[in-house]
């Protein structure tokens, strides 16, 4: 029985195991490590899911779903949603419930079962390269996803033919797979700084050899690498309006064209000082004879890009380590995760801040998958050894019979809990499960009553509100004043 790690990304999907007692990143025959996380409606009705449906932006943008992970768990009219479709190219509907659908050739999809298809592609490259077959997964989520969201990813993976063995937060993952790397050697403060194709978070961490403790986290939804795309293909579309006196964002499929040659400048600046970007028959000109057009860009002028989208992360830095009320430089280690990270003007800013530099050895963008599949290991080698335990056998001492959440320092991290082992290995335990479930209940329990006493207030209140009004009306009304008599009669002559 095999686990894997499942790092759901907004730009790129990456699959990872243990193997050996060591974790890594599963690819495909070819060598690639990530699959876009793009799924495209071809006419004939085959859906087209990675690095071949992320071709298709080219001519059939309208069917073809990027940044579905931005739209998990929203609902109709949501501020958030609203962003969303400034930045998207395909149409949106509203469903039962105030959820979210996309309209794609003719028939609606619910969020889940987009994220659904990259999922299935993760899991059959999985057992391709494993050679066996893959039921169960441990897939991550930001930080800052609300239980809606977790909710609706683990329904991304059922639908996909997954048991999902724990929704893990983005940043523990991370810390996990640095931790299985170079384990602390003392109690150590951590700063996970993760810059993501679609999601931005830092989250603060207390790590050493036998525990793992979240201690704060803030991010922003709508700041990733998609974001700086579309700030390098803005560039682009206004150089373009400038010499050929037309604004390729006026046309969606051409503006798709123009963000794939903006996503491919950004990744070759990232170690290069120079890099052009050529978009062949971009439009027609006078005859009909088509524009081929070639764009320039410095590492200098990207950076200067750049700079807004790092201040931002610099704020949802500051805030979250103003919740604890500790400096930059308390922080005893930095660790990068997201492909924007590679960038080295990222790099310079996150030194710049934190004073030190980000610890290497793990790939920013197979970190969060590699700690997926740390944590995944924990059920399955609980299910195997409860599996070859006899169903007769005695009990076991109470010194052997402790589980691991008995063992180890409990971890919390926007309400989900867990244990770390000695290994390093997350898991979520029964018993913070019982704990949230018991809070749930608590707070629905309170609003309930409170919902009761307010309603019985108002009732109150206008019950003596009335009588108060009756009674005020009957004061100032004027005295009755009593009829005289009617008259005598006149006498008979």
């Amino acid at each position: 029985m095999t686990a894997i790690g499942i790092d759901l990304g907004t730009s790129n999907t990456a699959v990872a195991h243990v193997k050996d007692g060591a974790p890594h990143t599963l690819c495909d025959a070819a060598g690639r490590r990530l699959i876009p996380s793009i799924v495209s409606f071809h006419p004939s009705g085959t859906v087209i899911v990675g690095d071949a449906a992320k071709m298709r932006r080219f001519n059939d943008a309208p069917n073809t779903v990027t940044g579905a992970k931005r739209l998990m768990g929203r609902t109709w009219g949501s501020p958030e949603l609203i962003e969303m479709q400034k930045r998207i190219s395909y149409p949106l509907r509203e469903g039962k419930n105030r959820t979210v659908r996309a309209f794609l050739r003719g028939e609606l999809y619910s969020i889940p079962e987009l994220s659904a298809f990259v999922l299935r592609k993760a899991k059959a490259w999985a057992e391709e390269a494993l050679g066996e077959t893959v039921t169960e997964a441990v897939i991550t989520v930001p930080a800052n996803f609300n239980e809606l969201q977790r909710q609706a990813t683990k329904l991304a993976g059922e639908l996909a033919g997954l048991e999902v063995l724990r929704v893990l937060n983005e940043p523990t993952a991370a810390a996990l797979a640095y931790n299985h790397v170079a384990p602390p050697t003392s109690d150590e403060l951590i700063a996970v700084y993760d810059f993501g194709g679609g999601t931005f978070d830092l989250t603060v961490l207390r790590m050493s050899e036998r525990a793992l403790r979240v201690r704060a986290t803030a991010g922003d939804m709508f700041l990733g690498g998609d974001d700086i795309d579309i700030a390098i293909a803005t560039k682009m579309a206004e150089t373009y309006l400038e010499h050929h006196y037309y604004d390729p964002r006026a046309d969606p499929e051409v503006f798709a064209r123009v963000r794939v040659a903006a996503e491919r400048l950004k990744i070759a600046l990232s170690t290069d000082l120079e890099a052009t970007a050529t978009l062949n028959e971009l439009m027609y000109g006078q005859g009909g004879k088509a524009i081929n057009w070639t764009f320039r860009m410095t590492r200098a002028q990207i950076d200067a890009l750049l700079d807004p989208f790092i201040e931002r992360s610099m704020k949802v830095c500051k805030e979250a380590i103003g919740m604890l009320k500790v400096a930059p430089g308390d922080f005893d280690r930095v660790v990068l995760v997201g492909g924007t990270t590679l960038s080295p003007r990222v790099r310079q800013r996150v030194t710049d801040f934190f004073g030190r530099e980000p610890v290497p050895g793990v790939d920013p963008e197979e970190a969060v998958a590699l700690g997926a599949a740390i944590s995944g290991t924990i059920p399955v080698a609980r299910k195997q050894k409860a599996a070859a335990q006899p169903v007769a056998a005695a009990p076991a001492p109470a010194a052997e019979a402790a589980t691991a959440e008995d063992d180890y320092p409990v971890s919390e991290a926007y309400g989900e809990a867990g244990v770390v082992g000695p290994d390093g290995l997350f898991a979520q335990t029964g018993k913070a499960q019982k704990a949230r479930s018991r809070w749930n209940a608590a707070t629905w329990g309170w609003l309930a009553w409170a919902g009761v006493g307010v309603a019985i207030g108002l009732a109150t209140a206008g019950v003596i509100g009335l009588l108060r009004y009756r009674q005020l009306r009957r004061e100032a009304s004027p005295p009755a004043v009593e009829a005289p008599p009617p008259p005598a009669p006149p006498a008979a002559p």
